[in-house]
């Protein structure tokens, strides 16, 4: 039962995440990082400069994924959807 399990979780898994993009599977790994992060720091497991400077840096690397993905064309070029959506 457990294989099973494990299977119709990662079934639905990836109906729902096999069509993102790379930023947005980035984005979802960032929001869960940062939610570990300050959860930490809340907890005082974490100084809060580190837990800003460690954010910060997760941050950058999304914003440079972003930039990339920026110039390919796909859904995230909101700019070039045509009109009739």
């Amino acid at each position: 039962m457990c294989d099973l399990y494990n299977t119709a979780t990662y079934r639905i898994w990836l109906m729902k995440y096999s069509k993102q993009t790379d930023f947005e599977h980035k984005l979802i790994d960032f929001g869960r990082k940062v939610g570990y992060i300050t959860a930490a720091e809340m907890a005082g497991k974490r100084d809060a400069n580190g837990a800003y400077k460690e954010i910060k840096e997760l941050f950058k690397e999304v914003t440079k994924l972003r930039k990339k993905e920026k110039g390919k064309d796909h859904p995230l070029d909101y700019h070039r959807i045509p009109f009739r959506y």
